[in-house]
């Protein structure tokens, strides 16, 4: 496994085992996943049949309510698709790591 640790200096996160698709085997990404750690896979955007950015979903479902859970707290919160990803990638007011639910 080829995973490492992305840096924790530009934006606050936890550590985050970084794959490219070649490297992501069902067994390493179903065992990542049981556990609910984050995970990136890059070299994935030519296979997807839509824009997969925070754009393209604020666009098509930004009214769409759902769920955001926080990781620190433990709270479940109601939001929209596009207060969530209005903010994906950034700083958030207040901190903490969010998790969307739908």
């Amino acid at each position: 496994m080829n995973g490492h640790d992305a840096p924790s200096d530009i934006v606050p996160s936890h550590a985050t085992k970084h794959f490219t698709d070649s490297e992501l085997s069902d067994e390493v990404f179903q065992d990542i996943w049981a556990l609910g750690e984050p995970l990136v896979v890059t070299g994935l955007l030519s296979k997807f049949k839509i824009e997969w950015t925070p754009e393209f979903f604020i666009k098509t479902y930004g009214s769409e309510r759902c769920f955001i859970f926080e990781c620190e707290t433990e709270v479940i919160k109601p939001i929209t698709v596009g207060e969530f990803f209005s903010t994906f990638g950034k700083e958030r007011k207040g901190g903490g790591c969010w998790k969307l639910k739908v």
